[in-house]
């Protein structure tokens, strides 16, 4: 008799103990979720990065001042400050652009950020350009 009683007991035990546990799931789900959510993003631009390092190519940040738009050709003229993941001093280049870069609001004289995607042979083009 002394078992059933004890059996029972632990019985109890157990489902109070779940049902607790399902009562705080929701909210440990719903946090969970949200912070997972984040982590994926990092997750997929982490991602990115490494098979962009797998084939060769690196993303480097260069700021500047426009000189020239030449938007028929998918090109910009920019003095840049120095890159030095490129090496490259304070200069005057031509840059190609890539297809998707909207260079229609860009005008002389405007300070820019912008993204250079390179190469594995130190090929280059701007895959990003922002208006300070």
């Amino acid at each position: 008799m002394m078992n059933v009683i004890s059996t029972r007991n632990a019985l109890r035990n157990v489902i109070s103990t779940l049902a607790v546990s399902a009562m705080l799931l929701p909210a440990v789900t719903l946090a969970d979720s949200e912070h997972g959510h984040s982590n994926m993003k990092e997750q997929g631009h982490m991602m990115k990065q490494d098979h962009m390092k797998s084939q060769g190519m690196r993303e480097v940040m260069g700021t500047g001042r426009i000189n020239k738009v030449m938007a028929e050709k998918h090109m910009v003229n920019i003095v840049h400050e120095p890159i030095a993941e490129m090496e490259w001093p304070k200069m005057r280049m031509n840059f190609k652009t890539a297809e998707g870069v909207n260079l229609n609001d860009l005008k002389p004289g405007q300070e820019v950020t912008f993204k250079l995607q390179v190469n594995k042979d130190n090929s280059y083009v701007i895959k990003q350009i922002d208006v300070k």
